[in-house]
């Protein structure tokens, strides 16, 4: 068994929903044991061979010297600036980000942050894993452009779309009457944008609990994958 298919059955055995809301790219994508995880590997050893990681044999970097004079740092943040960075980011940095999110109080069990190199990128990331070919995605108009970029024109996903706002006041229920047209059952992903671009309002309480519980009656329906974009 291939390792994406050991995640695959571990998906599926622990979220249906989830397995059936990934992509077909998303089913073959697994983490390839070459040289990240091998640098992983090889942290901490008294030998690392690893490309990149040069140091003087006691685990400090060998930069030259123009370098470490222009950033005038101790020997370890120095090894945090120079060394290769984890992939998804320094973990004690994901560990402070979940607790910042998390400050109102545990709002269920979830992953460490991962870092991206901008907005875009992570919806990019999310699209690749998620989207695809007639998948619909369901936000609220009018919607940031870069959506249809990230899911429309780069997965072949189906914007599917109702107005933000009805008679001048917040419709909650966008993102349920955009999906009317769609199959009961068929996965859907729904993008939430908030304070909202291009428009800029940000619901208060009593609006974002009725977003809330549209959500969980689209839900009852169909796999349903909430995007939220608070940038």
């Amino acid at each position: 068994m291939s390792a994406a298919e050991r995640d695959n059955e571990a998906i599926r055995d622990a979220s249906e929903a989830l397995y059936r809301l990934l992509s077909d790219l998303g089913r073959r994508a697994a983490f390839p044991p070459d040289i990240p995880f091998q640098a992983g590997q090889a942290r901490g050893k008294r030998f690392n061979a690893t490309i990149g990681q040069i140091t003087d044999g006691h685990g400090r970097i060998m930069a030259l010297p123009v370098i470490e004079r222009a950033i005038d740092l101790e020997a370890d943040e120095r090894n945090r600036a120079l060394l290769y960075s984890p992939i998804q980011g320094i973990e004690r940095l994901r560990r402070a980000w979940q607790r910042w999110q998390r400050r109102a109080g545990e709002t269920g069990p979830a992953s460490l942050p991962l870092v991206t190199v901008g907005l875009t990128h992570g919806l990019s990331l999310v699209a690749d894993l998620f989207a695809g070919p007639t998948r619909p995605v369901a936000v609220a108009t009018p919607y940031w452009g870069n959506y249809r970029q990230a899911f429309a024109l780069r997965t072949g996903a189906e914007m599917v779309t109702a107005p933000a706002y009805l008679e001048g006041r917040f419709h909650p229920q966008a993102i349920s009457a955009a999906l009317t047209g769609v199959r009961p059952g068929e996965p859907a992903i729904a993008i939430l944008n908030a304070p909202s671009n291009p428009g800029g309002y940000s619901p208060p309480a009593a609006e974002r609990r009725a977003l809330v519980e549209s959500l969980l009656t689209v839900a009852e329906s169909r796999p349903l994958l909430v995007v939220c974009d608070d940038a």
